[in-house]
């Protein structure tokens, strides 16, 4: 049986974890879908925020988190006491894992929780594999991409591929679902977005390597949003990509 643990990652860069975020992992009445119901046994939130000065919205957030976390033993709030990335917020909570598998989901909106649901159950018979949330493959719909960052992403995707000898059509994703216990076995080096890279080329270099897409949904904020992708992040992944093939 495969228990699977939801890690909901947010951060002030990004759009405040505000009611809305929090009703697509918790109301049954979402236009999103929710991934809380059985068998999804633990979800945790992960905050990383700048200390002494928080805005309004970004306190409104964190009271919002906790408030839930008050309310369900199934939710664990935790936050970090600087404003760091992605990788940062990751490591940190590596210790509270518990369950067989682990998800990671960006609260910035931009994906649909009731895709994990897919995603488990192609776990459940492919225990040791990695699944990965794809956003170009099959006929989903995805809204409001810029050209632009679809080119790039299918790019880093190709020379992902090329370099690791293997097929990966979105490397760039959140949505990669994988066993807790290689997340514990590996030492994460990344503390920002290449992490992505990190752990997928990481786990290409396990015994049991074996990694599967699915077509997920996709709905992207603009930059007037609060997205923050940058050529410089592209840079990283590039980066990133020939550091860990080795």
């Amino acid at each position: 049986m495969i228990e699977l643990l939801i890690l909901i990652f947010s951060c002030p860069s990004t759009i405040p974890l505000g009611s809305k975020v929090w009703n697509v992992k918790v109301s049954t009445n979402s236009s999103k879908g929710t991934p809380y119901c059985n068998p999804f046994e633990t979800a945790m939130a992960k905050h990383p925020r700048t200390p002494l000065r928080v805005a309004p919205s970004l306190a409104i957030s964190i009271n919002i988190a906790r408030k839930f976390a008050s309310e369900s033993q199934d939710i664990k709030y935790i936050e970090t006491s600087i404003q760091a990335g992605k990788g940062v917020a990751i490591k940190e909570v590596i210790p509270y894992l518990q369950g067989t598998h682990v998800i990671i989901h960006d609260a910035d909106l931009e994906y649909f929780p009731d895709d994990i649901i897919e995603m488990k159950e192609l776990s459940r018979y492919n225990f040791d594999s990695m699944v990965i949330g794809s956003r170009f493959i099959g006929d989903k719909i995805r809204e409001n991409n810029y050209l632009s960052t679809i080119a790039a992403n299918k790019i880093l995707s190709f020379f992902f591929s090329i370099v690791h000898s293997k097929k990966i059509s979105d490397i760039a994703t959140c949505y990669k679902l994988y066993p807790i216990n290689f997340l514990k076995e590996i030492e994460i080096e990344e503390d920002g977005f290449a992490i992505e890279v990190e752990i997928t080329a990481k786990f290409l270099k396990t015994n049991n390597s074996k990694i599967l897409e699915v077509p997920i949904k996709y709905e992207g904020r603009t930059y007037a949003e609060g997205k923050k992708i940058t050529v410089l992040d592209g840079l990283k992944y590039i980066l990133a990509t020939l550091i860990y093939r080795f």
